[in-house]
């Protein structure tokens, strides 16, 4: 199911590869919100969520990002990404749904309409900066992502 949804995603991914660098674009296919921003050199972040599979291990979620060719995820803590935002507040949010991963995942959500500038991080490496344009206007279908 996990090979599924990042074909998926991917699929979704490569109609941003031509996107306007630092503006949010947001789709919603088959149940599932994404949000993605390009950077001046072509790396990329995305931010999913399932809307419609919710379970007992709650909101299914995904941080992909995707660099020089590489791509990273936030499903376990091999190549844990992190992000700084502002230069003020840093966040390493987990997909997984516990108690703690569900605030740091909300925080992390919330904090992102405000941002101007977000640095991206694997595994404490720098990989590329975003400097988004629209963060007040571009993240409104994000509040669906947010887990209660």
């Amino acid at each position: 199911m996990k090979k599924i949804f990042l074909i998926c995603l991917t699929a979704g991914i490569t109609q941003f590869a031509n996107a306007v660098p630092n503006f949010w674009e947001s789709t919603s296919r088959q149940d599932t919100q994404s949000l993605s921003i390009s950077s001046d050199n072509n790396s990329q972040l995305t931010i999913s969520c399932h809307l419609n599979e919710m379970s007992v291990s709650g909101l299914r979620k995904e941080i992909l990002v995707e660099h020089n060719g590489n791509f990273f995820e936030t499903s376990g803590t091999k190549n844990p990404l992190s992000f700084l935002i502002n230069d003020t507040n840093s966040f390493a949010p987990q997909t997984s749904n516990s108690g703690a991963s569900k605030a740091d995942w909300n925080t992390f959500l919330i904090a992102l309409p405000s941002a101007k500038k977000i640095e991206v991080y694997n595994n404490n490496k720098f990989l590329f900066t975003l400097n988004p344009r629209n963060s007040n206007t571009g993240l409104d279908d994000l509040k669906a992502c947010l887990i209660n």
